[in-house]
């Protein structure tokens, strides 16, 4: 009889294939917890919360736009970007570095110049930097994310997040983080604000 063996008792084909379907899915589950615990590892957030600045065309902004920390594990940082509300935009370069934990509390909103006078000396590439977990009671400083941009073409340049492209363990994963932005290009700066102070809220 299939699924029987005569050794004084009875094997039943659907309960081996029960015993196999739970390992596989307690398996599954330890692969999913993992893959949470690694996602889960990199932290961060909005610096200065919802602003506009301007900037002259041809003339490049630091956008200091969000300050990241490691939980638990250490997170190898691979890439950084802005993500638009809608589509893409051309008419913008946009250059990327952090500063790390030496930087202290201090953090850049946004400071004309790439990266800004103020982390000129601290800046360093985003890929291969490594953001460590606090150790001991100090203050977690985290690293911070700074965003050149220098437009090409007069615009409104709207930014709803901050992706993120980062290894824990050995395994990569990506994360939006909320940092609503608004670049307006001008013809000449005046009192430092865009001609209107609303942030997209629509896309437009």
């Amino acid at each position: 009889m299939i699924g029987t063996v005569n050794t004084g008792g009875v094997v039943d084909g659907s309960v081996r294939s029960r015993k196999v379907m739970a390992a596989f899915a307690v398996g599954l589950v330890g692969l999913t917890a993992c893959a949470s615990r690694g996602a889960d590892a990199l932290g961060g957030g909005d610096v200065g919360g919802s602003y506009a600045s301007p900037v002259v065309l041809g003339g490049t902004l630091t956008y200091g736009a969000a300050v990241l920390h490691a939980r638990g594990h250490v997170v190898t940082l691979r890439a950084a970007e802005l993500v638009p509300y809608r589509g893409s935009y051309s008419g913008v370069q946009v250059r990327t570095a952090v500063v790390g934990p030496r930087r202290g509390g201090a953090i850049v909103d946004s400071a004309f110049g790439f990266p800004g006078d103020m982390s000129s000396a601290l800046a360093q590439p985003v890929n291969g930097t490594r953001v460590e977990p606090p150790t001991g009671n100090g203050p977690d400083f985290g690293v911070e994310l700074l965003f050149g941009l220098t437009p090409d073409n007069y615009g409104d340049y709207r930014y709803r997040s901050v992706r993120v492209t980062y290894d824990v363990e050995g395994r990569t994963y990506t994360r939006d983080l909320p940092a609503a932005f608004r670049l307006c290009v001008v013809k000449r700066l005046r009192a430092g604000r865009c001609p209107s102070e609303d942030l997209l809220t629509d896309g437009q």
